[in-house]
């Protein structure tokens, strides 16, 4: 008979003969191979750019086959299989020249959308200096194929919610500029949040928006107070800026393009400044 039980993070499991009993030559112990058999990775030249997924999986990646999908000449072509095109805008123009080649038909209505959404989203609806004539020339393949361009635009640049929208507001009376140094930043305190009703959740579209607010800025930076009354911070790069080693000595966790970090025991004023003072100098030195 077989019977288990699952006690706090453990399962005991309880085997039974019919008769006699077992001794323990009759038992032997095995572990199964991985659950998944395929990694794909979008939009990460490297293995840390997994983040969490590559730091407490490691072994998974060394062992399992990965196809590695990027449009960034900082990709490290980690995979088996590297579909890497620099001349590309998009994670998802590659991807369309990806299945293209291989099964066009595969390209439907929906699967159309989802490519062109990353494409618009990624280009800022091909307002970047990386848009080419093939770009352009992907997005009305996509078109032709059913892609539908007014609701993606619609759902990504139409959709704010009226407390985001507050949030914005109050970032956008506080942004501070560095011309010279093509840098942006801006402060947003608890108040902030309970005044206009917003929750962290928000703060993405609030970054989204003030990039679209300042064409002219290559890193962006939004300083906030968390629940827990620490300083945050999410920043973002234009390539081939790196903005992990802008932050280098800060902690702080994420991609060549953007990064969050939090300190402890810190004002928002001082973390203002002594942050901004490091980004301002590596971009100008």
């Amino acid at each position: 008979a077989l019977t288990y039980e699952l006690k706090g993070d453990k399962l005991y499991v309880y085997l039974s003969p019919k008769a006699g009993f077992w001794n323990e030559k009759d038992v032997r112990t095995s572990s199964s191979g991985y659950r998944f058999d395929l990694i794909i990775c979008i939009g990460s030249p490297d293995y840390e750019s997994c983040a969490h997924l590559y730091s407490e999986n490691p072994d998974f990646f060394f062992r399992t086959p990965v196809i590695n999908i990027d449009h960034t000449p900082e990709n490290e072509h980690y995979g088996q299989i590297n579909a890497v095109d620099m001349t590309a805008s998009a994670c998802g123009e590659v991807c369309h020249d990806l299945i293209e080649s291989i099964e066009p038909g595969l390209i439907d209505e929906e699967v159309a959308t989802a490519f062109l959404t990353g494409m618009i989203a990624k280009t800022k609806s091909f307002k970047t200096h990386n848009v080419t004539p093939k770009t352009l020339q992907t997005a009305s393949k996509l078109m032709a194929r059913g892609a539908k361009r007014e609701d993606i635009v619609s759902r990504l640049y139409r959709t704010r919610s009226v407390p985001t929208l507050r949030l914005w507001g109050r970032a956008l009376a506080r942004l501070k500029a560095d011309e010279g140094a093509k840098l942006v930043w801006t402060l947003l305190s608890r108040q902030d949040f309970m005044h206009a009703g917003a929750q962290e959740a928000d703060l993405p579209d609030v970054i989204d928006e003030l990039i679209a607010s300042s064409p002219d800025a290559r890193v962006v930076v939004l300083l906030y107070e968390n629940t827990e009354g620490n300083i945050c911070a999410i920043i973002r790069a234009e390539r081939p800026i790196d903005v992990i080693d802008l932050c280098k000595g800060w902690n702080a966790a994420g991609t060549r393009e953007e990064v969050r970090l939090c300190i402890l025991k810190k004002n928002i004023v001082q973390v203002e400044t002594e942050l901004v003072s490091q980004i301002r100098k590596r971009l100008t030195t």
